[in-house]
């Protein structure tokens, strides 16, 4: 019974494309979009900012090359992935599946 919810469930968020619109696709892309956009902006000013004496190290790791750690890289982007933007959108995304709800 409870597998029957699940996959009437999985069903109906498929049907919806403005569920999935908001949910999976649209806060990845404008993410990878303004990371672009950001790192690009970055490497375009590199002697600018090099110039600074005050730089994060992060930012003068990122500019210098070599290799990356990954690892504190992934735990970095995910505390920075509770902020505002984000959770608007997942707000938005819930309030779309309760109105589905409601239109079905």
């Amino acid at each position: 019974m409870l597998a029957d919810a699940f996959r009437a469930e999985n069903y109906r968020f498929w049907k919806n494309r403005l569920t999935v619109l908001w949910t999976i696709a649209f806060v990845p892309v404008v993410g990878v979009i303004f990371g672009a956009i950001g790192n690009l902006a970055l490497r375009a000013n590199t002697p600018r900012v090099m110039a600074e004496a005050d730089l994060p190290p992060q930012v003068a790791g990122l500019l210098a090359g070599g290799p990356l750690d990954l690892g504190a890289s992934m735990v970095g982007a995910a505390a920075g992935l509770a902020g505002p933007p984000l959770l608007l959108f997942a707000l938005i995304g819930a309030a779309t599946v309760y109105a589905g709800d409601y239109h079905w």
